[in-house]
């Protein structure tokens, strides 16, 4: 995905539980990502596509997925 996203897309995450040792697909997972963009409307596209990506992978797998959304809160804008 990283390769088709715009210049002043971010995405940021944080995995809350990734198992309990290494090299061992743990049987639950859980994470929290958050994406920004020059406006709502675009950071909102790119939470639509992430959406689609982790469901194509979650069929893929045959695993359960379940997806919890905030709504945003509120914008900040940073100028320089």
């Amino acid at each position: 995905m990283r390769q088709q996203i715009d210049p002043s897309q971010r995405s940021h995450r944080v995995i809350l539980h990734g198992g309990e040792q290494p090299n061992v697909i743990p049987n639950y997972t859980k994470m929290w990502w958050f994406f920004r963009d020059s406006t709502m409307d675009r950071a909102y596209l790119h939470f639509e596509k992430a959406k689609k990506i982790a469901e194509g992978a979650a069929l893929m797998t045959a695993v359960l997925m379940k997806r919890i959304s905030f709504p945003f809160v509120g914008l900040t804008v940073q100028t320089r």
